[in-house]
């Protein structure tokens, strides 16, 4: 299963670099591909590009401290999850917080994301580029939601996998 988001910032020929990590390792549940490892995505940015950069690191260092994860990337919209994952993970989240639940319901669920480098190239807002600051808000009312409040989930989810 991937997710992709469609307005064209991302690579698709990345996505056969992800593919075929899951060729390889069939054990892998979950693959990120990740702006923050491949340097050359921050060459040249505006400063609305880079405050967008640094509220990601921002974001994802909250996620990593509240989900217990590594990740360079917490909010990629490169996302690919074996079937076995992806079908036993129910979705509630719009927008940018999916990003937020999803990664708070994987760490719950004890499973390991996998990150490589993909190439980016990011929109500005006269590009109708349209993440707002209320969408931190709601990235960071997910990662509380589902690690405290929101757990009914986890023992039928543990069940399956």
């Amino acid at each position: 299963m991937i997710i992709q988001d469609a307005d064209l910032e991302y690579d698709p020929g990345d996505l056969m670099k992800i593919i075929n990590l899951f060729k390889k390792n069939p054990n892998i549940g979950v693959v990120y591909g990740s702006r923050s490892l491949n340097r050359s995505n921050n060459i040249n940015l505006s400063f609305a590009k880079k405050f967008r950069v640094f509220a990601n690191a921002i974001l994802t260092f909250i996620n990593n401290i509240f989900n217990r994860q590594n990740l360079t990337d917490a909010h990629t919209c490169y996302k690919v999850f074996s079937k076995k994952v992806f079908c036993n993970i129910y979705l509630q989240e719009k927008r940018f917080a999916f990003c937020s639940e999803i990664n708070t319901k994987l760490s719950n669920l004890g499973i390991k994301i996998t990150e490589v480098p993909i190439k980016y190239r990011g929109r500005e807002y006269d590009e109708d580029k349209k993440i707002a600051l209320i969408d931190a808000f709601d990235s960071l009312k997910a990662i509380l939601k589902y690690n405290f409040f929101d757990k009914r989930y986890i023992k039928f989810y543990k069940k399956k996998l």
